[in-house]
């Protein structure tokens, strides 16, 4: 089973990512979160990725969603 968690850097989000990871591994989830934004979902983002947790830049108001998602 692989996930993508839209808004994985939030609140809820990253509760979501890091409960995925810890239940089902770290190439389980997929993080999906823009690359701009607050400096706490930054720091998550740069959190997850400094442990291994694949996060691509994404915006669900955005068509296609992120350039990096291609049939994953």
């Amino acid at each position: 089973m692989r996930v993508l968690v839209t808004g994985g850097t939030g609140l809820l989000g990253s509760f979501l990512v890091r409960e995925f990871a810890d239940r089902y591994g770290k190439d389980s989830v997929v993080c999906l979160a823009p690359t701009q934004g607050p400096p706490a979902e930054l720091a998550t983002r740069e959190a997850f990725l400094q442990d291994g947790i694949e996060c691509v830049d994404g915006d669900l108001r955005r068509c296609p969603v992120s350039d990096e998602l291609d049939g994953q």
